[in-house]
């Protein structure tokens, strides 16, 4: 029996199982609000838990594994949250002693993105993928790179047969990389560009898409849209170096202020702007710029990361437009090589599937 838990910034999915096949039974998950004090927290999971005891004779100890998911990054010793800023009550607690005491289980915590991506690796749209990127565009802004290998796959093979060939290319017909946003005409007071005070914490979509208008090196004919994108058992690993993976606080520039892309396109400051959830936003005007600003990001990732398949999760992604953004990207990739940008096939659950995967890895 296994208890799986993705706490995200906004909702909090908490499951029992045995099997994969418990996954898709709707009745057996429990979806409620993340609550943003950790007490509450608490008080609400040790509630799911005395529930099921009673209701469904679930003997607490039993569970063989006690997967968390969390939105944030935690301590050397995966033993806390020290930095999660969707839920800032839950930084530099005893999250692991105090879920230990309540499921009277060893815990093991982990990066919702990271187990999201494993998740898409082993059942999702990644199974049949060597290396690929997952990007999950909810509340906040995370995400991983994931290896993926057969058995019996030699690495040094699996690497070549992800390269891709470089003769050919006609760097004459590409692009330019130059955007509205890159200046050519610089003085002693542009080169002070990044400084601290440059920083700003409060995003203003109107300002930023008015100074985006009349832009051309973003344009696609809705035509490009409509007829398609012109792109026609196993092991994983993921490389947490130092502190894992945060992409969504990496910096982009615009306007000459320093923003962190989670701050551009987390939903949490969607919705502090707007006054409403992403997916009631009905604006063309703000969509194409979100389209635009996440196809610079994910140039970006597909660049650090090394990566030419990237998979979107995340209720945001509801609202995009996967056509529209594989041309973007590939119209404005400096590199000769074109980039997959795929929609997630596990949605909302592929955190829960990752703590399976997870399982299977330790």
């Amino acid at each position: 029996m296994y208890f799986l838990a993705d706490i995200g910034g906004t909702k909090t999915r908490l499951i029992w199982c045995e099997s994969e096949k418990d996954l898709k039974d709707s009745k057996k998950l429990k979806i409620l609000a993340t609550p943003k004090s950790y007490k509450e927290f608490l008080e609400l999971l040790k509630n799911f838990v005395d529930v099921n005891h009673l209701r469904q004779s679930v003997s607490i100890p039993r569970a063989s594994a006690v997967i968390f998911g969390f939105a944030g990054m935690f301590d050397e010793k995966k033993e806390k949250l020290i930095y999660t800023p969707n839920l800032r009550d839950f930084e530099n607690k005893p999250l692991k002693r105090d879920l230990e005491k309540i499921l009277k289980s060893k815990v093991i915590l982990e990066n919702d993105a990271v187990l999201a991506g494993l998740g898409e690796g082993k059942f999702g749209a990644g199974k049949n993928f060597g290396i690929f990127g997952y990007i999950t565009l909810s509340t906040g802004i995370g995400g991983a790179k994931i290896i993926t290998t057969l058995t019996n796959t030699n690495f040094n093979e699996l690497m070549r047969t992800n390269e891709r060939p470089r003769t050919g290319a006609n760097y004459n017909n590409r692009e330019p990389i130059r955007t509205d946003m890159m200046r050519t005409n610089t003085n002693n007071e542009d080169r002070k560009l990044i400084r601290t005070d440059r920083m700003r914490t409060n995003v203003n979509y109107s300002e930023l898409m008015r100074a985006d208008e009349g832009s051309q090196k973003f344009a696609v004919d809705d035509n490009d849209v409509r007829n398609g994108s012109p792109l026609s058992s196993q092991k994983f690993a993921v490389n947490y170096n130092l502190f894992g993976f945060e992409p969504g606080h990496s910096f982009l520039l615009m306007n000459n202020f320093l923003f962190e892309v989670e701050e551009l396109l987390g939903g949490e400051n969607i919705k502090k702007f707007f006054g409403k959830s992403p997916e009631d936003i009905k604006s063309k005007k703000f969509w194409n710029y979100y389209h635009k600003i996440l196809s610079i990001f994910l140039i970006n990732i597909s660049i650090f990361w090394s990566v030419d398949k990237i998979i979107l999760g995340g209720g945001i992604i509801k609202s995009l437009s996967f056509k529209k953004l594989i041309l973007l990207v590939n119209k404005l990739h400096p590199l000769p090589i074109k980039i997959k940008i795929i929609e997630s096939k596990l949605g909302d659950m592929n955190v829960l599937y990752g703590g399976l995967v997870l399982k299977q890895c330790l």
